[in-house]
C-alpha cells in the first residue's frame, strides 16, 4: 500500500491536524479519522476525500486511539 499526500482545495480542518487514526476493518480499504487543534473530528474516504464531520470536542487533543468493532466480535 502506498501513502499519498495531497493538498485539499478547501481544507476541512481550520487549525493544525494533531492526530490521525487508521483502521483497515472494511474490505474496501479502511477508514481514516483526523482530529485537529480546531477540535473537530473528520472521517475521510480511501481516496483522501472528506466523508463527514463526526463531531466537535471540548478539549485539546494530543493523541488518538481508534478501536473499531469488527464483524463477529
Amino acid at each position: 500500500m502506498k501513502f499519498k499526500i495531497k493538498k485539499a482545495e478547501r481544507p476541512k480542518h481550520t487549525e493544525l491536524v494533531a492526530c490521525v487514526g487508521w483502521s483497515n476493518v472494511n474490505e474496501g480499504g479502511g477508514e481514516l479519522f483526523s482530529v485537529g487543534d480546531d477540535q473537530a473530528i473528520w472521517k475521510w474516504d480511501i481516496q483522501g476525500e472528506p466523508e463527514s464531520k463526526l463531531t466537535n470536542i471540548d478539549a485539546s487533543v494530543i493523541c488518538m486511539d481508534w478501536f473499531p468493532i469488527a464483524k463477529g466480535s
